[in-house]
């Protein structure tokens, strides 16, 4: 009982518990998200429900609900992208709006509660975002209805990237973009069936070594850096 109370005490247990919790959360969402394409809507709430006891910010997961029923075609991919877009430039001022009738939240969060990491070489996996939304937009059959799982996998993308920006100018509110990560796997895959074989492979390796590039980026700031022991 000792040693329990001195791993609770001395610091060991409440950061490593904070980041596993909302982890497990982004687990129980992503196997909402396979139950919907099941077409089973209760259990997906219920997972849902119960990644909500691990960690509140997971009740923004009930959003894909509502877009499974949102029809997929070019035109709603616009109207969201132009809602992604003004969302990235005055998301901010949105959300402290509506943190000013949550006062726990308002006291937590906000420019100069955290402290705002810059963006830096994550704006290169932006751009390839970006590029491979636009391309899946454009090429993809939006007339066969098992595309809407395309769809779907780029409206997350897009609430992915909106997230990240916004977390520029407002602390802690980027750490919703982490249930939004998984489907980045997603796209990419998605992305390069839009090719043919030798295209696609050229896609692939770009991808993958522009993604090494900005983790080699990353690994190398002041935060991250590590001595290997040899």
């Amino acid at each position: 009982l000792t040693a329990v109370a001195t791993f609770l005490c001395v610091g060991s247990y409440m950061p490593a518990m904070k980041g596993m919790r909302q982890c497990g959360a982004v687990g129980f969402c992503c196997t909402a998200w396979v139950c919907l394409q099941e077409k089973g809507y209760k259990k997906a709430v219920l997972w849902i429900l119960l990644a909500c006891t691990f960690h509140r910010s997971s009740a923004i997961f009930f959003a894909m609900v509502i877009l499974k029923k949102i029809p997929a075609n070019r035109k709603v991919f616009l109207l969201a992208a132009a809602a992604a877009a003004a969302f990235s430039v005055w998301g901010s001022r949105i959300i402290y709006w509506v943190i000013r009738f949550i006062p726990v939240y308002a006291a937590r969060y906000g420019r100069g509660r955290w402290e705002i990491s810059t963006a830096n070489g994550i704006k290169v996996l932006w751009f390839i975002i970006a590029l491979i939304i636009i391309e899946l937009a454009f090429t993809t059959d939006w007339k066969n209805s098992e595309n809407h799982i395309v769809f779907e996998i780029m409206l997350c993308s897009m609430a992915y990237l909106g997230i990240n920006i916004v977390g520029q100018s407002f602390d802690g509110f980027d750490r919703l973009a982490i249930f939004f990560q998984p489907f980045l796997i997603l796209l990419f895959e998605a992305g390069g069936k839009c090719f043919e074989k030798k295209t696609s492979r050229l896609y692939y390796t770009g991808v993958t070594a522009s993604m090494l590039l900005l983790f080699l980026r990353v690994s190398s700031t002041a935060q991250y850096q590590y001595t290997p022991f040899w």
